[in-house]
């Protein structure tokens, strides 16, 4: 099998890796047993700019219903494996930043668009035909969350200064590295609920930041004039290194929720070990206690959820 990569401004779609969009969120509007085809379904809808799978199901999302708020990251072995946040990259999705926005002096002012995605291409005004870009203002866009991977690239030339908005969750490290005469990177304002700035859940600025995750540790860093910014390491958790095992013992009189078989399908993850039953019943609300049959090493091994 041959793998060609397609170049990140050819795709329709770009999958974000790291974000995790919570799927039950009222903002996504879930299409059954069509994951593998989000992208394409997220192109067709006119309102899709967002799109979330989990290997069963398609979630779709536009500006006018997102929320900011039910975004964060993977961090166990299980979400990696399942779960895949895209967003939409082309020019009619995203538009361009002179159409979006307001270009004047060596600003582009995005401030209060409503955005969700930055815009995605740059052409100097009709009025201004010599304008060049050298701020780039997203502030007051409270769903504005993610700096995607090429996301900018259409600025690569001249973008010297970025001022991000309080919703941004996820910065990719590609996105900044495709703007080398960048100089600065400011985020809007404090929290008025802490009194700290904030700042994204995978990046922080000095050591007076934290990351929005416990798992994350001190990874890259990228030096952008005379900042510091400090990339999330994930130490992704391992499944069910949580749960407390009993050998050789039987919840007599439990309730038993759910039996998982490798025939399963959807949930059949869950048959392959003590471990991945242990994460499937902390997925579950109604799972207090778990079981798993493997006393016959040629037959199928059991999950059992319990209650």
């Amino acid at each position: 099998t041959v793998v060609v990569d397609i170049p990140l401004d050819e795709l329709t779609c770009v999958k974000e890796d790291g974000v995790y969009l919570y799927e039950s969120a009222p903002h996504f509007k879930r299409i059954e047993f069509l994951a593998g085809s989000c992208c394409q379904l997220c192109d067709e809808d006119p309102e899709c700019l967002i799109a979330m799978e989990d290997k069963r199901d398609c979630f779709l999302a536009g500006a006018n219903t997102f929320n900011s708020s039910e975004v964060g990251l993977l961090k166990t072995e299980r979400e990696l494996n399942l779960f895949s946040a895209y967003w939409m990259n082309t020019e009619e999705k995203r538009g361009s930043f002179c159409g979006r926005c307001s270009c004047d002096g060596d600003t582009i002012d995005c401030r209060g668009y409503n955005l969700l995605l930055p815009p995605r291409s740059f052409s100097p005004p009709s009025t201004s035909p010599g304008f060049v870009p050298r701020v780039l203002d997203l502030r007051e866009n409270p769903n504005l969350f993610l700096l995607g991977r090429g996301a900018l690239v259409s600025l690569s030339g001249s973008l010297e200064e970025i001022w991000l908005p309080r919703g941004i969750k996820h910065i990719a490290q590609e996105s900044l590295l495709d703007l080398p005469k960048l100089k600065a990177v400011y985020f809007e304002g404090v929290n008025s609920e802490n009194g700290k700035r904030d700042v994204p859940l995978n990046a922080i600025l000095d050591k007076s930041d934290a990351y929005g995750d416990i798992c994350c540790s001190r990874g890259d860093r990228l030096e952008i004039g005379a900042q510091t910014l400090s990339f999330c390491h994930m130490q992704v958790d391992a499944p069910g290194i949580d749960a407390v095992y009993n050998d050789h013992l039987q919840y007599i009189g439990a309730k038993v929720n759910f039996a998982i078989y490798p025939d399963a399908g959807f949930l059949s993850e869950a048959s392959e070990s003590p471990q991945k039953c242990a994460e499937y019943c902390q997925i579950f609300d109604d799972c207090n206690y778990f079981g798993y049959d493997q006393r016959l090493p040629n037959a199928q091994h059991s999950c059992f959820l319990l209650a």
